[in-house]
C-alpha cells in the first residue's frame, strides 16, 4: 500500500514529550476516577457516566475529521488543552458532587478527541518502515508517564483530597498547552485531503479490507481489558480490604512492563518477525493471567503487583503491536479510519457499561475479569486470519530469492 510519507524525527520525538506529559497527567486521575463517580452517586451507578462520556466520544469521532480539516490539528488541539485547564480548575475548587460528575464527562470526552488528534499528527511525521519503532518509542514514554501517575493519585488523594487531584491536572495541562503554543504551532506539511468517506463509506472500507476488521477487534479486546481494569480493579482491591497507598505501589508495579518492553518489540517488528506472531502471544498472555485474576481475593501487595504485571506484559504487548500494524496500513490522510480504529476505546467503555452493569446484579465483581478473557478468545480467533506485515529481514531474504530466481 503506498502512502504519503514525511519523517520528521525532530517532531516525532517533541510529540512524545507532549505524550508522556499528557500521561502523567491524566494517570493522575486516571486510577482513582471511578472512586470519584463512586463517592458521588454510589458503586453501583459508576457505569452510567462512563456510558454517557464515552457515547459522546464515540460521535464525536465521526465527525472529527470535519472539525481538523475546518480548524486545523493544532488548532483542535491547543483549544482542548485549554478547555482541560479550565474544567479542572473548577473540579478543584468544588466538592465531590453530580456537577462534578458531570464536569468530568467533559474531561473524559475532550481526552479521547486529544489522543486520537495526536496520532493523526504522529501519523503525520512518520514512515512506514520505522512505525513500529515510532510507535514503540512514543507509547514507551507515554507509560513511562502514566507510570507515575497512580503513586501521584493515591498519594495526593490521601493527603490533600479530590482538590489536590485536579490541582496536579491544572498544572499538567497548563504545561503541556504552553509548550504546544510555543513549540508546536505549525500545521503538518501533509495537508487534510478535502474527501470525507462519510460513515457508510468508511464502514464499508474497514469491512472490505478484511486486516482492517481484525486488527479492530484484537483493539477492542485490549480497550475493553484496560476499560475493565481501571473501573474494577481498583474498587475490587479497596473490597478486599486494600489501602490506597497499598494499591499505588501494585499499580507502578504492574505498569512497568509498558515502559522496558514497547519499544524492543517494535524494533522486532520492524526488522525481524513482523507483528502477527507476537500480536498472538500477547493476546494468549493476557487471556490467561486475567483468568486467574478472576480466582484471587487475597490482600497481598507481593501477590497483586506480580499477578498485574503479569497482566500487563500481554497487555503491552499488544499495544504496540496493534498500534504498529494498524498504521503500516494507513497513512496520515486516512483520518476516518484512524477516527474509526480509536472508537474502539469509547466502544469498549460502552459495551462494559451496557453488558457488565446488569452481569454484577446476578455475579460478584471478581466475574468481570472472566468476561474480559472470553473477549481475548475472541480476538484471538480473529488475530490468527491476519496478513503479517513484512519486516526489514523478511523484505530482504524476499527481494534477494527474487533476483536469484532472474539469475537463474
Amino acid at each position: 500500500m503506498s502512502h504519503s510519507e514525511i519523517f520528521d524525527p525532530a517532531k516525532t520525538h517533541f510529540l512524545a514529550v507532549i505524550s508522556f506529559l499528557i500521561g502523567i497527567t491524566e494517570a493522575s486521575l486516571l486510577y482513582v476516577l471511578s472512586s470519584y463517580f463512586a463517592e458521588a452517586i454510589g458503586s453501583d451507578q459508576v457505569g452510567i457516566f462512563y456510558l454517557i462520556a464515552y457515547s459522546a466520544s464515540l460521535v464525536s469521532l465521526f465527525f472529527l475529521r470535519s472539525i481538523l480539516k475546518k480548524f486545523g490539528r493544532m488548532r483542535v488541539l491547543i483549544i482542548s488543552f485549554a478547555l482541560l485547564v479550565f474544567l479542572s480548575a473548577i473540579l478543584s475548587r468544588i466538592p465531590v458532587s453530580l456537577a462534578g460528575s458531570a464536569l468530568l464527562i467533559g474531561l473524559l470526552f475532550l481526552s479521547g478527541i486529544i489522543w486520537v488528534t495526536i496520532d493523526i499528527i504522529v501519523e503525520a511525521y512518520s514512515a512506514d518502515r520505522v512505525s513500529g519503532r515510532i510507535r514503540g518509542l512514543h507509547l514507551t514514554i507515554i507509560n513511562v508517564g502514566i507510570l507515575f501517575g497512580p503513586i501521584i493519585s493515591t498519594q495526593t488523594l490521601e493527603r490533600f483530597g479530590w482538590s489536590g487531584v485536579f490541582s496536579v491536572l491544572v498544572f499538567g495541562f497548563s504545561l503541556i498547552l504552553l509548550l504546544l503554543l510555543c513549540f508546536l504551532r505549525k500545521e503538518p506539511a501533509i495537508g487534510i485531503q478535502p474527501i470525507t468517506l462519510g460513515i457508510r463509506s468508511m464502514l464499508r472500507k474497514v469491512l472490505r479490507e478484511k486486516d482492517l476488521s481484525r486488527i479492530y477487534l484484537v483493539s477492542f479486546s485490549l480497550e475493553f481489558f484496560f476499560v475493565v481494569m481501571t473501573i474494577y480493579m481498583p474498587m475490587h482491591l479497596r473490597e478486599i480490604g486494600m489501602g490506597w497507598s497499598e494499591i499505588g505501589t501494585i499499580f507502578t508495579v504492574m505498569l512497568i512492563p509498558f515502559v522496558i518492553l514497547q519499544y524492543p518489540l517494535g524494533w522486532i517488528a520492524d526488522k525481524r518477525m513482523g507483528e502477527k506472531e507476537l500480536l498472538l502471544i500477547g493476546i494468549g498472555v493476557s487471556c490467561i493471567s486475567t483468568v486467574i485474576v478472576g480466582f484471587i481475593s487475597t490482600p497481598s501487595v507481593m501477590l497483586w503487583a506480580g499477578l498485574l504485571f503479569a497482566t500487563r506484559v500481554g497487555a503491552a504487548t499488544l499495544e504496540v503491536l496493534r498500534d504498529s500494524y494498524f498504521y503500516k496500513q494507513i497513512d496520515a490522510n486516512d483520518l476516518d479510519i484512524i477516527s474509526f480504529f480509536r472508537t474502539t476505546r469509547p466502544m469498549a467503555n460502552i459495551f462494559s457499561a451496557v453488558i457488565l452493569a446488569p452481569f454484577l446484579v446476578f455475579f460478584p465483581l471478581q466475574s468481570v475479569f472472566f468476561v474480559v478473557s472470553g473477549v481475548f478468545i475472541l480476538s484471538f480467533l480473529a488475530g490468527i486470519s491476519l496478513h503479517d506485515s513484512a519486516s526489514e529481514s523478511e523484505r530482504v531474504f524476499v527481494e534477494y530469492s527474487a533476483e536469484e530466481s532472474e539469475v537463474l
